[in-house]
């Protein structure tokens, strides 16, 4: 399974998380990326987006990032 988010037609640019063959993990992660997006305007660049998670600047790890991103910001 994985979770990916950019533009249409367009390689992802924020989020492209490979989840593996755990499907405990797919609900949790969905609910934490959707709660991370609720206040981010519609209208938000790629830049904006990626702030709102743990790993912004950086290319996304599961392996490194999934405890920070299932943790609700601060």
């Amino acid at each position: 399974m994985r979770l990916r988010m950019g533009l249409a037609g367009r390689p992802p640019s924020v989020l492209d998380f490979c989840l593996g063959h755990n499907a405990d993990l797919y609900s949790p992660v969905l609910l934490a990326v959707i709660a991370r997006l609720e206040a981010v305007a519609e209208s938000a660049s790629a830049r904006e987006v990626d702030a709102v998670f743990p790993w912004a600047g950086t290319r996304p790890d599961m392996n490194v990032h999934l405890d920070a991103l299932v943790t609700k910001p601060a």
